[in-house]
């Protein structure tokens, strides 16, 4: 079975770390079940540290945070299939971390 599994992480600039850039990313998990893509998603989230020197000198650090959670895939990995989603109740709020989300709705059936 496959899984999504939802990582966040972060960035650090510089030796004061005074710049902070968070990344949420979905990962694609081969398990037998939940349990065992949560594991294997934390196993790589270890793996996901990286330091280096951005173009201006400063030091950059990406850390992982933490596997916010895994759902299994139910649709057939081809094009189009829906690899992970979330629910929310405060578009506003949402807004705030996607600053590209349309106040208005559009019509998809174009």
């Amino acid at each position: 079975m496959y899984y999504s599994a939802l990582l966040l992480s972060k960035a650090s600039v510089g030796e004061n770390h005074d710049e902070l850039l968070y990344e949420e990313k979905v990962l694609l998990i081969e398990a037998e079940d939940a349990e065992e893509a949560l594991r294997k998603a934390q196993h790589i989230a270890k793996d996901d540290y990286v330091s280096y020197s951005n173009v201006d000198g400063n030091n950059v650090t990406w850390s992982p945070m933490q596997v916010l959670g895994v759902s299994e895939i139910m649709d057939s990995l081809a094009s189009g299939a829906e690899l992970y989603s979330r629910y929310f109740t405060n578009l506003e709020d949402y807004r705030k971390i996607e600053p590209r989300a349309e106040t208005k709705s559009k019509d998809t059936h174009n």
